[in-house]
């Protein structure tokens, strides 16, 4: 098993140093998992590379399955090294907060109380109408407010060119 030396640069978590132990170490499948910084010049992995002793055509082989799997990879920013979470994260994020934003709203407008109070209102009316047919009178009255009530100002208060229109 080789021995790492990696710098607090090159490993910017556990996650990574573990990803970057399965790489240099030998006899066991290669996970290739790649950076940013390796996606554009490689420059972690050659400083890790030149730390430990591994042999040359390992150092090749290994810069060479990291261009490989790199090559047509661009981060969408959810995860810097793993290539499957971060098209993971940049389809499912997207859709879970598309999902989680839309549905409630269309829950809470489709079973939102009456808050204009428009079908109290008609219940109201067609109630009162029912009433005054029951009762016999008027189903409109031209009296709503009887106008000992209604205290309207004086044509001084309006002044002269205040406009009544009728």
């Amino acid at each position: 098993m080789a021995s790492l030396k990696l710098s607090a640069l090159s490993v910017s978590s556990l996650r990574n140093l573990h990803h970057i132990a399965a790489l240099i170490t030998p006899n066991i499948k290669r996970h290739i998992y790649t950076t940013m910084a390796m996606h554009v010049e490689l420059n972690p992995m050659k400083h890790i590379l030149k730390e430990n002793n591994i042999p040359e055509a390992e150092k090749r082989q290994i810069e060479k399955e990291v261009e490989e799997l790199t090559k047509d990879w661009t981060t969408s920013g959810y995860h810097k090294t793993d290539k499957d979470e971060d098209t993971f994260g940049s389809h499912f994020i997207p859709f879970t907060l598309f999902t989680l934003g839309t549905f409630p709203l269309l829950l809470f407008f489709l079973y939102a109380p009456d808050s204009g109070l428009t079908e109290w209102s008609h219940r109201e009316a067609f109630l009162e109408l029912e009433r005054r047919r029951r009762d016999g009178l008027p189903l409109v009255d031209k009296d709503l407010v009887p106008a000992s009530q209604v205290q309207l100002p004086s044509d001084e208060d309006l002044g002269p060119d205040f406009k009544i229109i009728l």
